[in-house]
């Protein structure tokens, strides 16, 4: 097996010291950064690595001024990532972190880059989906918190927290502006087999949101729902890592197979 790669600014602390036979990329919610993944090692056999994907803006990158694009981000990412490409990958994103995965995985396969071999969607459906988007992002400051809070994105602890809201704020504007300006371009469908994981009483991804990600793959689709709103993930996380852990034991051992 190849070394470890060397640090990387787009990657958060990972979960290995050393070799691992594949790695699983996770990308952010909007307004979130690798804290979100910190304890998915522990669900997790070593032989995976958790590279949780720390974007501008937030944690170590603060200084750094978030990403207003998406398309200028995916490139970003797909040029960050290349180092950590060397062993076979999937990727994993909850909410906005589900459309920028796929993004980024169209635009690994546009530079003719390793692409990953499997996608797991999680609460979101495909970009094309509820395309009558509010513009959220133009709100007044005390407006905007207040619809975003309605989807469960800002803690009240946070927002009893001046200094916090004030470093977690632009953040949050600016996930939902590079989300809500994003202007979709359909595209061949992925080869790799694709997830989609939701809440069972998310009421902002029915289910058919999560059904609609079957036209993106040209490989197999699967759909499973947990229970919780949408972020179930935080109480079900022993239920997600399992179904995920299903498909990438199939990955590695169908890679053992071919080698």
């Amino acid at each position: 097996m190849n070394p470890q790669p060397a640090p990387n600014r787009w990657i958060g602390r990972s979960g290995l010291a050393g070799n691992a036979r594949l790695r699983l990329f996770c990308f952010p919610f909007a307004g979130g950064g690798t804290a979100a993944y910190r304890h998915w090692v522990n669900h997790f056999p070593c032989e995976i690595e958790i590279c949780p994907v720390q974007l501008p803006g937030r944690e170590c990158r603060l200084a750094e001024a978030p990403v207003r694009n998406l398309t200028t981000l995916v490139q970003s990412l797909a040029h960050g990532l290349t180092p950590w490409l060397d062993v076979p990958f999937a990727f994993f994103g909850h909410s906005l972190g589900a459309v920028v995965a796929f993004e980024t995985a169209r635009e690994l396969r546009r530079t003719g880059a390793p692409t990953p071999e499997h996608l797991f969607v999680s609460a979101h459906g495909p970009a094309f989906i509820g395309r009558n988007r509010k513009q959220l992002h133009r709100l007044p400051d005390s407006e905007f918190i207040q619809a975003v809070r309605g989807f469960g994105g800002i803690p009240d602890a946070v927002i009893r927290n001046r200094e916090l809201l004030e470093i977690v704020l632009p953040v949050l504007r600016a996930d939902f502006e590079m989300y809500e300006t994003h202007c979709h371009m359909r595209a061949e469908p992925l080869d790799a087999p694709i997830t989609a994981l939701g809440g069972q009483s998310d009421v902002s991804v029915p289910e058919d949101y999560l059904d609609a990600w079957r036209s993106e793959t040209a490989a197999a689709f699967k759909k499973q729902l947990f229970p919780g709103g949408h972020f179930y993930l935080q109480n079900a996380m022993p239920l997600v890592s399992a179904r995920i852990m299903e498909e990438l034991t199939n990955l590695m051992r169908s890679e053992m197979a071919a080698a």
